[in-house]
């Protein structure tokens, strides 16, 4: 790997040891986007804390407006305005090409045999869904080619990806008008294997883990009706073979979030505006597989409900709810309150991958304050802050948290840190003046052992060292200029032309990478056009005082020719 890095050198004297005491489970990367160009970036290292070093093994060519990858982090999804390339996460080897121009969303299925995507209708939409369909199901083993296709209007990032499949590939599941039609997971294109009619289902969710799996189906409110969901073991579809059901009252959407194992799943129904808050009404219910756990989640302060997430062991579940600030508890798999936070400024969970850590943030409205804490001995291990986050998540040995803030969110001040699992740094900073998205590249379940923290001298003389190692701030990646930028009072907030040029400069420099806020980014990634840089005051005012001159003399002469 090379390419451009971050320095962890300075005044403060020699780099820190980085702390990275978990064991080796795989590559440790993060994905990075800006208007036209994917990057991926190696995480630090013991050898070099404070670096982030461009991953040369990917280095797709053209503008990409997308990257994904596989959940085991094997495959990468590269979309551009023609198709889809996937390659190999770690040679960058092309493995397929769809040719299909528009993808708007991607979804590989668990086992990487499939890749779904979604493009706007544009095809006549006569003739049998095999042949059309802007919903498609590509077979990535023979270099992608299409196993079957359906009808999709609209697309709807919460309800993503509409194809679901076990986690053995299995069955696959599709919600259509008034019913759910399965399939053979691993032969999508032999057709439909059975179907769950339910008249008026919105929505079906197929349970992760192990088999048996369960279905939850949702049907809205319709008449005066109240919405409801009911659970399905699979094969079992009929009416009588439900395993639990709940009706709700001014509930006309849902959120279900699964235990990874499947043993349960948290509905959070949603209700529209109301006078009591401008974000509407939700409540938490929990419902088990086996039935014995079927109940409204009880809140001290009521809703509306901020996150929930599961322990990615699937014993428990952290939840944030209530007026801000919302109280933050953990509940186990049946329900009990098994740890109080208290309330503080904190909408968003995060579960480092092997359950050990959990974020508690701020994020969205609120401030960007994070805490960082360890579960098993219920202490808080540290704190930061991030404000205008967008994109977050841990790396796959939960020792590295990442925080970005990303178009169109912010226009301005765009950047990605990274944070030690103890809320040191931030350690990285990449920094472009148009970032689009950022993710950790996942790994496989069980290739990284959950670890315990650091002693506590250790973790504080980390902090310290990464601290010491600053000797300059980080530089703008440029001033903000409003449109029509030449105006008197943009030219005043711009007078220093010099430093207003060394900024531009920078601003060219894009993916800039600092180490601890310090920037050495100096050079682009290969083939990335500099932004076309933007026309100075001085230069539009020559272009008026031009037009100016040039109609005081067409008035000259029509004057002459008129008195002649």
């Amino acid at each position: 790997a090379g390419g451009a890095s971050g320095g962890a050198g300075g005044a403060g004297g020699a780099a820190p040891t980085v702390d990275t005491s978990g064991p080796r489970g795989g590559p440790l990367q993060f994905l990075v986007r800006n208007r036209t160009t994917v990057k991926v970036f190696d995480l630090p290292t013991r050898e070099a804390p404070t670096e982030a070093v461009e991953y040369d093994a990917i280095a797709p060519e053209g503008e990409q407006t997308l990257g994904q990858y596989s959940s085991d982090g094997a495959l990468l999804a590269l979309v551009d305005a023609d198709g889809v390339t996937v390659v190999d996460a770690d040679s960058g080897e092309q493995r397929a090409r769809l040719e299909r121009a528009g993808v708007q969303a991607v979804h590989f299925s668990p086992g990487n045999s499939f890749l779904v995507t979604w493009h706007r209708m544009k095809e006549a939409s006569t003739g049998s869904a095999r042949d059309q369909g802007n919903l498609m199901v590509w077979r990535l083993a023979d270099g992608g080619s299409v196993a079957v296709r359906f009808f999709q209007k609209a697309l709807s990032r919460a309800d993503w990806p509409t194809m679901q499949w076990s986690d053995d590939e299995s069955i696959a599941v599709r919600c259509v008008n008034n019913e759910a039609h399965f399939y053979d997971g691993k032969a999508p294109d032999a057709g439909i294997a059975t179907k769950l009619r339910l008249k008026g289902v919105g929505k079906v969710s197929l349970s992760p883990g192990d088999a048996p799996y369960h279905v939850l189906a949702f049907v809205p409110p319709a008449k005066g009706k109240p919405s409801w969901v009911k659970m399905f073991r699979y094969p079992e579809l009929d009416e009588s073979a439900v395993v639990a059901s709940k009706s709700f009252f001014n509930a006309p959407t849902v959120h279900l979030e699964w235990s990874p194992n499947g043993s349960a799943v948290v509905i959070e129904t949603r209700s529209d505006l109301s006078s009591a808050t401008y974000v509407g009404e939700s409540k938490p219910y929990l419902m088990s597989v086996d039935g014995s756990v079927n109940q409204a989640i009880p809140l001290d302060n009521g809703g509306p409900v901020q996150d929930v997430k599961w322990s990615p062991k699937g014993d428990e579940f952290a939840l944030i709810a209530g007026p801000v600030p919302p109280s933050a508890k953990i509940y186990t798999a049946k329900g009990e309150v098994a740890h109080d936070f208290g309330r503080a400024s904190r909408c968003k969970a995060c579960w480092s991958p092997g359950g050990r850590y959990l974020v508690l943030a701020g994020f969205d409205n609120m401030a960007g304050e994070i805490d960082f804490w360890d579960r098993v001995k219920k202490k808080k291990l540290g704190s930061n802050e991030n404000s205008g986050t967008v994109s977050f998540g841990w790396s796959p040995d939960g020792r590295t948290f990442m925080a970005a803030s990303l178009h169109p969110r912010l226009t301005v001040d765009n950047e990605v840190k990274l944070f030690t699992y103890y809320g040191a740094g931030p350690i990285i900073a990449v920094q472009d003046p148009e970032l689009w998205q950022c993710e950790m590249r996942p790994a496989p379940k069980g290739a990284w052992r959950d670890t315990a923290p650091s002693p506590k001298a250790a973790r504080e003389a980390y902090a310290k060292a990464v601290k010491d190692v600053v000797s300059a701030p980080v530089k703008k990646m440029g001033v903000y200029r409003p449109r029509g930028g030449a105006s008197f009072v943009s030219q005043m907030m711009n007078a220093d032309k010099a430093k207003v040029a060394e900024s531009n400069s920078m601003g060219g420099k894009a993916f800039q990478i600092s180490g601890n806020r310090k920037v050495v980014g100096h050079a682009g990634p290969v083939g990335m056009a500099p932004p076309e840089a933007p026309k100075s005051g001085a230069a539009a005012a020559a272009r008026r005082g031009k037009k100016k001159e040039a109609k005081r003399a067409a008035a000259e002469a029509a004057a002459a020719e008129a008195a002649a």
